[in-house]
């Protein structure tokens, strides 16, 4: 549920702010499975299939010592605040690496 709200926001807020560059910049993400379903989450999602690339044996998550399980990933001091804000229809504010993208595209024009 939250990697398809990430990758939604990618293909909605960031993926326009990086075409948008002067040069632009080309987003690239990595995640965790097979080719074809790396394809139907992209189209689920609206994320071009040319921007993630899959990694069927965890070998990226496993290099950058990236944290498991639901304790380390789902429950932070952000969660909460997600979940009410998306239950009362609200989008929440961009966080700084979004505003940070902005700026960059801003600078660059």
């Amino acid at each position: 549920m939250f990697c398809q709200e990430l990758g939604a926001q990618l293909a909605r807020d960031v993926l326009p702010v990086l075409r948008g560059g002067k040069p632009p910049a080309k987003l690239v993400a990595v995640g965790i499975g097979t080719a074809e379903r790396g394809r139907e989450y992209c189209e689920h999602v609206g994320l071009p299939a040319e921007a993630l690339l899959c990694d069927p044996e965890n070998a990226a998550y496993d290099a950058l010592g990236l944290k498991k399980g639901v304790a380390t990933t789902f429950f932070t001091v952000d969660t909460p605040f997600a979940i009410l804000d998306r239950a009362q229809g609200r989008r929440r504010r961009p966080d700084r690496r979004y505003q940070a993208l902005e700026a960059v595209a801003a600078a660059q024009e």
